[in-house]
């Protein structure tokens, strides 16, 4: 072999022993989908009167489906949105479920309600549409499922 084969052969090892190296990762214990897989399938018709409230902007509506539970939100963009209830920090937590913060309807807050009375179940909040997170503790987004629409019929699944 001349030198210049000696060096791409090098040079490709070299690259292949990095991107290898690269994503050896550490088990830190983190969770990279901290929010647990439940089937979703929903079919919401937006003729229905049930459903009015989801053909204004801005509007939402929570659904049992999911984990803790499913948000269905119409964004000011004239978008549809699906997440999962669930906080993204400690999930499996009893209190860990997101209400959306009435005064704004563009956050959403970790907590739960005894007796009709909120209580934060810790200082996440997340903005709508995007789902990230806004405050923490949480740094993962929220989960997020998919929504298409055929005519006034939306179907949210996973």
């Amino acid at each position: 072999m001349d030198k210049k084969t000696h060096i791409r052969f090098f040079l490709i090892f070299a690259l292949a022993s990095l991107f290898g190296l690269s994503s050896c990762n550490k088990n830190t214990g983190d969770n990279l989908d901290p929010i647990p897989n439940t089937p979703v399938s929903l079919t919401i018709n937006l003729d229905l009167p049930a459903y009015f409230d989801l053909t204004l902007n801005g509007n939402f509506m929570y659904f049992s489906d999911g984990y803790k539970g499913v948000i269905v939100y119409h964004g000011f963009d004239d978008q549809y949105y699906a997440f999962d209830r669930a906080c993204s920090y400690k999930p499996t937590d009893a209190c860990s479920q997101l209400w959306m913060d009435s005064t704004t309807r563009m956050n959403m807050f970790c907590g739960s309600y005894t007796n009709g009375i909120y209580e934060k179940c810790c200082d996440s909040r997340f903005e709508l549409p995007s789902g990230f997170p806004a405050q923490g503790p949480a740094t993962f987004s929220m989960k997020q499922y998919y929504v298409s629409r055929s005519g006034n019929t939306l179907f949210v699944n996973n």
